[in-house]
Protein backbone atom coordinates (compact mmCIF):
# COMPACT_ATOMS: atom_id res chain seq x y z
CA UNK A 1 0.00 0.00 0.00
CA UNK A 2 1.32 3.56 -0.71
CA UNK A 3 2.11 5.91 1.73
CA UNK A 4 -0.47 8.46 0.31
CA UNK A 5 -3.03 6.15 -0.02
CA UNK A 6 -2.42 4.77 3.74
CA UNK A 7 -2.61 8.10 4.69
CA UNK A 8 -5.89 9.04 3.15
CA UNK A 9 -7.41 5.89 4.49
CA UNK A 10 -6.33 7.31 8.34
CA UNK A 11 -7.85 10.18 7.88
CA UNK A 12 -10.54 9.69 6.49
CA UNK A 13 -11.04 7.29 9.62
CA UNK A 14 -10.48 10.31 11.70
CA UNK A 15 -12.82 12.49 10.28
CA UNK A 16 -15.57 10.03 10.64
CA UNK A 17 -15.11 9.35 14.00
CA UNK A 18 -14.35 13.32 15.26
CA UNK A 19 -17.12 14.86 12.87
CA UNK A 20 -17.78 17.18 16.10
CA UNK A 21 -14.58 17.55 16.43
CA UNK A 22 -13.96 19.06 12.68
CA UNK A 23 -17.44 21.32 13.92
CA UNK A 24 -16.01 22.83 16.83
CA UNK A 25 -12.30 23.86 15.00
CA UNK A 26 -14.17 25.05 12.34
CA UNK A 27 -15.97 27.61 14.86
CA UNK A 28 -12.68 27.85 16.67
CA UNK A 29 -11.36 29.64 13.62
CA UNK A 30 -13.28 32.17 13.31
CA UNK A 31 -12.43 33.42 17.00
CA UNK A 32 -8.85 32.16 17.96
CA UNK A 33 -5.81 32.74 15.36
CA UNK A 34 -5.09 29.72 13.60
CA UNK A 35 -8.32 28.04 15.23
CA UNK A 36 -5.80 26.29 18.50
CA UNK A 37 -4.18 27.94 21.15
CA UNK A 38 -1.62 25.29 21.33
CA UNK A 39 0.20 24.10 18.67
CA UNK A 40 1.20 20.51 20.04
CA UNK A 41 -2.05 19.90 19.91
CA UNK A 42 -2.67 20.94 16.40
CA UNK A 43 -2.45 17.83 13.20
CA UNK A 44 -3.83 17.54 9.84
CA UNK A 45 -6.94 17.67 9.14
CA UNK A 46 -8.31 19.38 12.73
CA UNK A 47 -7.53 18.29 16.26
CA UNK A 48 -9.84 16.97 18.30
CA UNK A 49 -12.17 19.12 20.79
CA UNK A 50 -11.18 17.78 24.22
CA UNK A 51 -14.44 18.09 26.72
CA UNK A 52 -13.32 16.22 29.55
CA UNK A 53 -10.91 14.09 31.32
CA UNK A 54 -10.57 11.80 34.11
CA UNK A 55 -7.49 9.60 35.80
CA UNK A 56 -5.00 9.11 32.18
CA UNK A 57 -7.90 9.31 30.09
CA UNK A 58 -9.34 12.08 27.89
CA UNK A 59 -12.62 12.64 26.18
CA UNK A 60 -13.19 14.41 22.72
CA UNK A 61 -16.78 15.95 21.77
CA UNK A 62 -17.31 12.62 20.06
CA UNK A 63 -17.60 10.38 22.73
CA UNK A 64 -14.06 8.85 21.86
CA UNK A 65 -11.72 8.22 24.66
CA UNK A 66 -8.20 8.68 24.48
CA UNK A 67 -5.20 7.91 26.84
CA UNK A 68 -3.22 11.19 27.83
CA UNK A 69 0.14 10.61 27.21
CA UNK A 70 1.72 14.16 27.38
CA UNK A 71 -0.25 14.85 31.11
CA UNK A 72 0.46 18.57 30.53
CA UNK A 73 4.11 17.91 30.65
CA UNK A 74 3.69 16.25 33.54
CA UNK A 75 1.86 18.62 35.49
CA UNK A 76 -1.13 16.70 35.54
CA UNK A 77 1.03 13.31 37.16
CA UNK A 78 -1.96 12.91 39.24
CA UNK A 79 -4.38 12.68 36.18
CA UNK A 80 -7.16 14.78 35.35
CA UNK A 81 -9.71 15.56 37.93
CA UNK A 82 -8.14 14.13 40.57
CA UNK A 83 -10.71 14.03 43.32
CA UNK A 84 -8.50 15.21 46.21
CA UNK A 85 -6.65 17.85 43.86
CA UNK A 86 -10.06 19.02 42.91
CA UNK A 87 -11.46 19.18 46.60
CA UNK A 88 -8.27 20.96 47.83
CA UNK A 89 -8.67 23.53 44.78
CA UNK A 90 -12.59 24.27 45.49
CA UNK A 91 -11.71 24.64 49.33
CA UNK A 92 -8.87 27.15 48.14
CA UNK A 93 -11.68 28.84 46.13
CA UNK A 94 -14.47 29.49 48.80
CA UNK A 95 -11.80 31.18 50.68
CA UNK A 96 -11.21 33.69 47.98
CA UNK A 97 -9.63 33.73 44.62
CA UNK A 98 -7.57 37.26 44.88
CA UNK A 99 -6.78 38.84 48.04
CA UNK A 100 -5.74 42.42 48.70
CA UNK A 101 -2.80 41.28 50.91
CA UNK A 102 -0.87 38.05 51.72
CA UNK A 103 -2.41 35.05 53.02
CA UNK A 104 -1.09 32.14 55.48
CA UNK A 105 -0.98 30.02 52.62
CA UNK A 106 1.73 32.09 50.95
CA UNK A 107 4.06 31.77 54.07
CA UNK A 108 3.43 27.91 54.00
CA UNK A 109 4.01 27.43 50.42
CA UNK A 110 7.52 29.49 50.73
CA UNK A 111 8.30 27.82 53.83
CA UNK A 112 7.95 24.50 51.67
CA UNK A 113 9.81 25.38 48.67
CA UNK A 114 12.60 26.84 51.03
CA UNK A 115 13.00 23.87 52.39
CA UNK A 116 13.16 21.77 49.49
CA UNK A 117 15.72 24.79 47.84
CA UNK A 118 18.72 26.00 50.03
CA UNK A 119 19.67 29.48 49.07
Amino acid sequence: MEVSRYYKELCEKYTDRTAISGGKFEKAKLYLAGGETRTVSYYPPYPLAIVSGKGCLVRDADGNSYIDCVNNYTSLIHGHANEMIANAICDAARKGTAMPAGIEDQVKLAQLLCSRVPG
